[in-house]
């Protein structure tokens, strides 16, 4: 698998946070790591083996 984009993206999102933090000095630092594991959860829904594993949870949780 290429992980590359998924790097870039991550990486980009931490120096944005980085500036935001130096930006607004009353951000605290927790609220920059929510927001950094929000970003990796949505990074890691939306690629292909992410979408794979929502398909087979719902399939698993499926009555018929």
């Amino acid at each position: 698998m290429n992980f590359l984009p998924h790097l870039t993206v991550l990486v980009a999102g931490c120096i944005i946070l980085w500036l935001i933090k130096r930006k607004y000095k009353k951000m605290r630092v927790h609220e920059l790591i929510i927001i950094l594991i929000l970003m990796v959860i949505l990074v890691a829904l939306f690629t292909d083996s992410g979408i794979d594993l929502v398909k087979r949870f719902i399939n698993m949780i499926q009555v018929e």
